[in-house]
């Protein structure tokens, strides 16, 4: 079973930090050899053994469950809440509401997992100079963007790449620069505002170079917590800890959520 989110409550968090480390120990494996293998950080490893607040980390738990072949009832307490998405051919459980209204939790996965389009447009690059290959390419352009085609395709492709939403990535950028390559604010450089004291960027005022590293920090962000609000906030270096313990969504992300369905919307059509 392939599982793509598991909810666990303080006590499950337990019992299942405890069957990885003797799934790793069957194995003959450490959790050096699982990070590698899930292509995260050790260091998200440790933080989600130490997290046994309200929701640990969903989105790893599953990873972490379908690599070591943990089963539900290898974890699971006989009262104990569980909520699961599997993930099989033809099978998709949706256990989990989109929002849980009670701690105003908005639910990251639809703007981490992304699908490719079957529609092709055809689009020339106009920079001799540049690495990009004109032809068709499967996504849609937006020509209310102030973006070159060739660059929408380019944002697309790094976008589903990384199995992030385009939609999200483009309300960043909206509103952080305006889709200005050139804005600057202090250190904060580029279509994304990339803060070049902590961001190792060769030029933060290239459109793609930036996109690749702000999607970077992106994903780092939803390793350590699927909430969509809290990701947005860290982002923008807001008391992002304190508005999601208090069940605020700021309204910076909320701007940016709103504009990314309907710019997703808009793609849709």
């Amino acid at each position: 079973m392939r599982y793509k989110e598991i909810k666990l409550n303080a006590n499950e968090h337990k019992r299942f930090c405890a069957v990885m480390h003797k799934k790793l120990d069957e194995q003959d494996k450490t959790l050096k050899d699982l990070a590698e293998a899930l292509n995260v950080s050790i260091q998200s490893i440790y933080n989600f053994e130490k997290d046994t607040s309200r929701n640990p980390s969903r989105f790893l738990a599953g990873k972490i469950a379908t690599e070591l072949d943990i089963a539900p009832r290898e974890y699971r307490g006989t009262g104990g809440a569980f909520l699961i998405f599997a993930m099989g051919i033809g099978l998709a459980l949706m256990l989990v509401p989109e929002k849980a209204e009670a701690e105003n939790y908005i639910d990251y996965s639809k703007y981490i997992v992304t699908e490719n389009k079957d529609t092709y447009t055809e689009v020339f690059g106009e920079d001799n100079g540049s690495d990009f290959v004109p032809g068709y390419y499967d996504s849609i352009i937006d020509e209310d963007l102030p973006l070159e085609p060739e660059i929408q395709m380019q944002i697309k492709e790094i976008c589903e790449r990384k199995h992030i939403s385009y939609e999200l990535v483009l309300a960043i950028m909206e509103k952080e620069s305006h889709y200005n390559a050139d804005a600057q604010n202090g250190s904060c450089k580029g279509v994304m505002q990339l803060n070049t004291n902590y961001h190792d960027i060769n030029n933060p005022f290239d459109v793609i170079e930036n996109v690749e590293v702000g999607t970077d920090y992106l994903l780092t962000l939803f390793e350590q917590n699927e909430d969509v609000a809290w990701v947005l906030d860290t982002y923008n270096g807001r008391n992002a800890d304190y508005n999601q313990a208090h069940g605020i969504v700021s309204s910076y992300a909320q701007s940016i959520l709103e504009r990314s369905e309907e710019l997703e919307r808009s793609h849709n059509k």
